[in-house]
């Protein structure tokens, strides 16, 4: 039987311009992780972050663009 100690969180983002509603495509940004950990990456063609490493419990992250 599943429950939601089986669950796994992993997730990634589209980072999106305010003003215009665009991706931002080929962005740098920074990932800060509950744990404190900053990953690092560059936006896609779509504006979309790196898929996140999977993690147990669902956390809170700040996106720096």
């Amino acid at each position: 039987m599943s429950g939601v100690a089986d669950r796994v969180f992993d997730d990634k983002y589209a980072l999106i311009d305010e003003d215009t509603g665009d991706p931002l495509v080929n962005t740098e940004y920074a990932i800060k992780r509950a744990n404190g950990r900053v990953e690092f990456g560059t936006t896609d063609e779509k504006g979309h972050t790196h898929l996140m490493a999977a993690v147990v419990h669902a956390e809170s992250i700040e996106i720096y663009s």
